[in-house]
């Protein structure tokens, strides 16, 4: 939640590696609306080793199919 919000303020973040980090539905759905923003310059996110699982993959999906930099 602390990165997206920094991410969301900053718009800075070029690169992220969340290996893991332990990164769930709930953390899935804040980067989606990360992804989201027309202002993020994110271009690499990595999520190995997170259970993030198929609702996880469902909010990210939504922030993924509006991002034009990932």
């Amino acid at each position: 939640r602390v990165i997206c919000n920094y991410q969301n303020k900053y718009h800075s973040l070029e690169e992220l590696d969340l290996t893991d980090n332990g990164i769930t539905q709930l953390g899935c759905e804040f980067l989606s609306n990360s992804l989201a923003d027309p202002e993020t310059c994110l271009a690499k996110l990595k999520l190995t080793g997170n259970p993030i699982k198929t609702e996880g993959l469902q909010f990210l999906s939504v922030g993924l199919k509006v991002n034009n930099t990932l």
